[in-house]
């Protein structure tokens, strides 16, 4: 009986050899038959697939996707009442966070509907304020007239009042509700964005200084007060700074479980969409803010240039009554890259387009 059952175990191994042997010259005869353009046509596409690219998308063109927020983070107008949740700032790891019950949605702002959104040319301004939608259309479409003479001398300050501001490892897919989003590593928090701007602005031959301190390493609570005096002591080093931005990433939060990473795609790789803030004067305020309306003059003209250059990159520019520092200089403004819910490739990223934008916007106007 066993030799009856051996025969067909070695017929089969001579089948499954003689196959092994003649399938790979077959596929070289179909290789070289199929024609070299095809070929090439395929390698090509292959090589462009970006990486870390994120289906499935979903188009934001209301506030009705944020059950119990706008979809904002912001902080209280008195930068004052910010309280310190994080007593601890551990270093984020460079592996992806832990896969919890953390859900990210990957969402892209699109052309937002409703009464307080203004149209401009390419982009829009979400009005938060008791002004006009006409009156603040006509004030962001006015030409800012400040000239950066790009002499060497430093005309733009960037610097980060949560400097320790983070972001999800690459690849992260999901995220534990415990994971720390801050960390003092210049090198994976808002200093790394920063940078990304500067470089592009030092490029395009802009004096820039970047003040790299972490003003809120110790605690939020009065990281504003802190940064404040920074800014002032740079204003009166040098009387020819003529822009200064605050550069933060959003927490967009639908749940303790779920958050958002506003997310678009530009020339084939994922980027943080990017939101402008640029303060109106009221009595709220702790400190006024008389010249509010040359800050949304330049706010509004980096923020269309951005929209014009990268289709998707810019949130609507979010024009309300808050405070961050805007009363020190005209050209003050507080930007939002992303969100926590992107990766430090993604914010990086948005920042390298997001400096090349602001040169050409300061060269054009």
């Amino acid at each position: 009986m066993r030799k009856k059952k051996i025969k067909p175990v070695l017929g089969q191994a001579l089948i499954y050899l003689t196959l092994l042997i003649i399938t790979p010259f077959i596929c070289m005869t179909f290789v070289r038959a199929a024609n070299p353009a095809d070929i090439e046509e395929v390698v090509v596409t292959v090589e462009t697939v970006p990486v870390q690219i994120k289906a499935e998308f979903k188009i934001i063109t209301d506030d009705s996707f944020f059950e119990s927020s706008d979809g904002l983070h912001i902080p209280p107008a008195s930068d004052d009442e910010e309280v310190d949740t994080i007593p601890a700032i551990p270093a984020i790891p460079d592996s992806p966070a832990p896969a919890g019950i953390g859900k990210i949605e990957v969402i892209t702002y699109g052309q937002m509907e409703g009464s307080s959104y203004i149209n401009l040319d390419y982009g829009q301004i979400r009005n938060m304020t008791a002004f006009d939608n006409n009156e603040i259309k006509e004030t962001a479409l006015q030409s800012p007239g400040v000239k950066f003479l790009r002499d060497g001398s430093p005309e733009i300050l960037i610097y980060h009042t949560h400097a320790t501001e983070g972001y999800l490892p690459d690849g992260s897919e999901s995220f534990d509700p415990d994971f720390a989003f801050r960390s003092v590593d210049k090198s994976i928090n808002m200093v790394a964005v920063g940078k990304a701007i500067t470089d592009e602005l030092t490029k395009a031959g802009f004096g820039v200084i970047h003040d790299e301190t972490l003003f809120d390493e110790e605690s939020y609570t009065g990281a504003y007060e802190a940064s404040r005096a920074a800014v002032k002591e740079h204003l009166a080093a040098n009387p020819g700074i003529k822009l200064v931005l605050d550069v933060h990433r959003d927490a967009i939060v639908r749940s303790e479980t779920e958050i958002a990473a506003p997310t678009v795609v530009i020339d084939g790789k994922n980027a943080a969409q990017i939101m402008i803030v640029s303060n109106c004067d009221g009595e709220s305020l702790k400190y006024p803010i008389p010249l509010f309306r040359e800050n949304l003059k330049i706010a509004a003209a980096i923020n269309e240039t951005a929209c014009e250059g990268y289709e998707g990159l810019m949130r609507p520019l979010l024009f309300d009554y808050r405070q961050y520092n805007q009363d020190l200089s005209p050209g003050a403004l507080l930007i939002e890259v992303g969100g926590h819910g992107n990766t430090l490739s993604e914010a990086l990223y948005s920042g390298e387009l997001f400096g090349k934008a602001i040169a050409v916007a300061l060269q054009q106007h």
